[in-house]
């Protein structure tokens, strides 16, 4: 029997005590219950979850977990399965380049990676990069630039964020007139017009070219005038958008063809047209409500799609309810 061991980054840390962020550490081993839970019920694989030796989760059958700690991190544990019976679902940050580096790391062992290719990864962990990327193939997306002063847009006020971030990591939102008391040599930030519209996420299934949309979504959201955080969505909230929404996400999957399993694509509505923020290649957080919005099929499809041969399905979703989710 094969091995599928599901690797997310902050839940498999050997010490839970540099964990800066807690609401980052808690998404993340929110997304990797919720994965064991949709991958438990099969008899194709043997499911392995790294887990810190600090956390509880509940017991589920046919997955079995691997507990790191001071002695023994994830490297000590991933070298002693052999590469060519054994699978990785990788789930890392953008920030710090975390998510590249870690792919590096597992390419080198020689275990094969169920993700998009490393060159989607490399150009959309960087928000600049995703905006040329898509500005080049005319899909609307939001205008970014190291120095504000470049920007287009003639917003009096400036969202400043990680050019390398995950989530709504350290999002502030700067009136133009207060952008002479920054630096722009730090390149580690870039810069964006503030848009008031609504803000969502579109969730996919990708495979060569195509993709299934398994959910949409509404970003809750505190704004206190100087800061953007995302706090919660609404699964299933933008609903009433969906052709709109649909035809976005073919445009996505046709010109991407190496994204690959779940994704995430953050987009907000300015002035009645729906643009790109970021796009996700892993597994997001609205992973955890998808299933009481659009039924057990959720679960299901997942469990197919990463233990079987990979295929984008063309099976109707049935949309019941809006269920809200917090961070």
């Amino acid at each position: 029997m094969k091995n599928l061991i599901i690797f997310e980054y902050f839940s498999s840390k050997s010490n839970l005590d540099n964990i800066q962020n807690r609401k980052i550490f808690k998404e993340g081993f929110n997304i990797v219950s919720s994965i064991a839970k949709s991958l438990s019920e099969n008899k194709e694989r043997k499911i392995i979850v790294l887990l810190n030796s600090g956390l509880q989760t509940k017991s589920l059958s046919n997955v079995f977990y691997l507990e790191t700690n001071l002695k023994q991190n994830w490297i000590w544990h991933l070298k002693k399965f052999n590469p060519e019976n054994t699978e990785i679902i990788l789930v890392a940050p953008e920030q710090l380049q975390i998510n590249q580096k870690i792919f590096r790391i597992l390419v080198k062992m020689r275990f094969k990676i169920l993700c998009s290719s490393f060159k989607i990864i490399k150009t959309f962990s960087s928000k600049l990069l995703t905006y040329k990327t898509l500005q080049n193939i005319k899909i609307p997306c939001i205008e970014t630039n190291h120095n504000p002063y470049n920007l287009k847009d003639r917003s009096q006020l400036v969202v400043m964020k990680p050019e390398y971030g995950a989530g709504s990591q350290d999002i502030r939102i700067i009136p133009k007139k207060k952008l002479l008391d920054i630096s722009f040599s730090d390149k580690s930030y870039v810069y964006q017009p503030y848009i008031q519209g609504q803000a969502g996420s579109i969730n996919l299934l990708c495979f060569n070219g195509k993709g299934m949309v398994i959910g949409l979504n509404k970003h809750i959201v505190e704004n206190n005038g100087k800061s953007v955080k995302q706090i919660g969505s609404i699964i299933g909230g933008l609903e009433s958008y969906r052709e709109e929404l649909i035809t976005i996400s073919k445009k996505i999957c046709r010109n991407f063809p190496e994204l690959f399993g779940f994704i995430g694509i953050d987009i907000i509505e300015d002035n009645g047209t729906w643009k790109i923020m970021e796009i996700n290649s892993r597994f997001t957080s609205t992973l955890c409500g998808l299933q009481k919005s659009y039924g057990k099929l959720i679960p299901s499809l997942i469990r197919k799609f990463y233990l079987s041969t990979p295929q984008v399905f063309k099976k109707k979703l049935d949309f019941t309810k809006e269920t809200k989710i917090f961070f």
